[in-house]
């Protein structure tokens, strides 16, 4: 029997590792059933490519499909450049290292986080430029409930109007800073007297 060539060598090793992974992490009936042959080949290929668990794999292919052909595409390319380069004979399973790849999926989710905080300091802003009008305002001097939110003001510099108005303690507020994802209890400064 002739001596294996080095791509023969490489997809033999390919195969194994498909094989351990299939043994460790099977796909369930239901994900055989939509993914078909090649979609859960390309899934393994990218769990070896990214020494991610089935899961992840399966989360990043649907993102990059979400997102269109060409996302898709560069997965493809770049799960296959990685897989070639490490599966050679002379670093059979090499592995990568975490700083080499930074999932898409992570990225997304660091994306999303600073828009959520970049929505929450804009609407932050807004309700104490309100307040500061609000207290500003000569004709607001005579409603009722002025004197009350000044007082407040004055010990709870970081309470919006709605909190003032209702209580910086009051089951409303608390519900309230719960709805803009604050924590339930005020967290701001308290100026003591």
């Amino acid at each position: 029997m002739p001596p294996l060539t080095f791509k023969q060598k490489r997809s033999k090793a390919l195969r194994e590792k498909y094989e351990q992974l299939d043994f460790d992490q099977p796909f369930t009936q239901r994900e055989k059933k939509g993914l078909g042959k090649s979609n859960m080949a390309f899934i393994r290929g990218i769990q070896v490519s990214r020494r991610i668990s089935k899961d992840e794999a399966i989360a990043l292919y649907a993102t990059s499909n979400i997102k269109g052909k060409k996302s898709l595409k560069k997965l493809m390319t770049e799960t296959k450049g990685t897989l070639t380069a490490y599966y050679t004979q002379k670093h059979k399973f090499k592995e990568v290292s975490d700083t080499d790849f930074e999932p898409p999926i992570k990225n997304a989710q660091k994306k999303r986080l600073a828009e959520d905080e970049k929505i929450f300091k804009a609407w932050l802003r807004k309700e104490k430029r309100e307040l500061r009008f609000y207290l500003a305002s000569v004709k607001n001097r005579n409603s009722p409930s002025y004197g009350k939110i000044k007082r407040g003001h004055s010990t709870y510099p970081d309470a919006t109007r709605y909190e003032l108005r209702r209580g910086v303690n009051s089951k409303a507020s608390k519900l309230y800073r719960l709805k803009h994802g604050l924590s339930a209890e005020y967290s701001g400064k308290v100026n003591k007297k």
